[in-house]
């Protein structure tokens, strides 16, 4: 059984002296005990990451609130995939955001309506083409820097061969499951 450095068990630990952090290897151990043979490293692994990019970008979603006029994280990653390339169908702005349908749409929405971004159909009617417009980019390129100064911010606690390692790992990870019909994509 793991003791952590409080001391104890994690059956002897007191819930009271958790933090967000402590509480993962307390989990891992109370699950680990009531189901043996868990995969513990996958649990700790996955757990670890998920918390991590909360945490990240939780706190990216607030520096973004207090210094930027665009308030949305998830908006600004599709004015993102605009900018880096240019108009776009509908469709192909869901598949490279990475986000569903329905939010796409939405939030075009409210992009459209504060004139952000334009929106326009195509001969064919059912698809709908975005556009950046000239003050949605004035106002991405205002609130990308805030947002990338919180990246370097999380960034620079690893040397630059750490952050070359860890994506390698996490394409490795995803680029493995990519095409696995059990993983549900956004498309």
């Amino acid at each position: 059984m793991h003791n952590d450095a409080k001391g104890g068990s994690a059956r002897e630990r007191d819930p009271a002296t958790l933090d967000y952090w402590t509480f993962v290897d307390h989990a891992v151990d109370r699950i680990s005990e009531q189901f043996p043979g868990i995969a513990r490293e996958p649990m700790l692994l996955l757990m670890t990451l998920r918390r991590a990019t909360n945490l990240i970008f939780y706190d990216m979603h607030v520096k973004l609130n207090q210094g930027s006029a665009l308030t949305s994280a998830t908006a600004l990653t599709l004015l993102l995939v605009l900018s880096a390339c240019g108009p776009l169908e509908m469709r192909q702005l869901v598949r490279l955001s990475g986000q569903s349908r329905a939010t796409v749409s939405a939030l075009m929405t409210g992009l459209v309506a504060q004139g952000l971004v334009r929106r326009d159909t195509t001969a064919d009617k059912r698809v709908i083409r975005l556009e950046m417009t000239a003050r949605g980019g004035r106002l991405f390129d205002a609130a990308f820097s805030v947002f990338n100064r919180q990246e370097q911010f999380w960034a620079e606690s690893l040397t630059r061969e750490e952050q070359a390692t860890l994506v390698s790992l996490l394409r490795k990870m995803v680029m493995a499951r990519h095409d696995d019909e059990r993983v549900g994509r956004r498309n």
